[in-house]
């Protein structure tokens, strides 16, 4: 299930060059630009190279093939990207779980907030999820409600749009979807079904 994972992180935080063949994932985490790097070499059984890029990591390949399925099965767009994404709609619901794992190992964020009730101090998960698009929040939410993932509203910041998802919902979320990103993962003890290991 490793193309639609790819798809929907690249869609997050990748880029398909508009005047080459080539794929680039950004990332902060140096074991997870490694698990990508593996995925990539994996699925594609091509070169697969990662570059300091900008104060991040790029994990980078040339792959015409893997670049033209991305563009025309899931609609990513060649070059800048962030505000026209579209959330896939022509795959299995299987893919689309694959696909929106991959998105949110990119652009969505993990958050434990702590809350003093009773002279104890109770923690309580928040999972946000972030796009330049609103449309292509409002079509995942309905999606995972659709899953019984209950979400708050997409909501305008200064910069993103992004709906949350609260308590006993990031349980759900984390059974049905998880993770693959290791910052991400071992948040949760549950276990999921992706593999975190390099």
């Amino acid at each position: 299930m490793s193309e639609p994972y790819i798809a929907g992180l690249v869609t997050a935080d990748g880029n398909l060059s508009s005047v080459e063949d080539s794929i680039s994932i950004y990332t902060n985490s140096p074991k997870f630009a490694k698990i990508v790097k593996r995925i990539l070499r994996e699925l594609t059984g091509k070169r697969v190279e990662i570059y300091q890029s900008k104060g991040a990591l790029k994990v980078f390949l040339f792959d015409k093939h893997l670049h033209s399925v991305l563009n025309r099965k899931y609609g990513i767009p060649i070059g800048k990207k962030s505000s026209t994404i579209c959330f896939p709609k022509n795959i299995s619901k299987k893919n689309t779980l694959e696909f929106i794992r991959g998105y949110v190992d990119g652009d969505g964020s993990l958050y434990v907030d702590k809350r003093k009730r009773r002279g104890k101090i109770q923690c309580y998960p928040r999972v946000e999820i972030a796009s330049k698009s609103k449309r292509f929040l409002l079509s995942m939410k309905d999606f995972l409600e659709n899953l019984h993932v209950y979400c708050g509203n997409v909501t305008e910041g200064s910069r993103t749009f992004r709906f949350r998802i609260y308590s006993s919902h990031v349980n759900t979320f984390v059974s049905k979807i998880g993770f693959r990103h290791p910052d991400k993962f071992l948040l949760f003890p549950k276990p999921q079904a992706v593999d975190a290991t390099v």
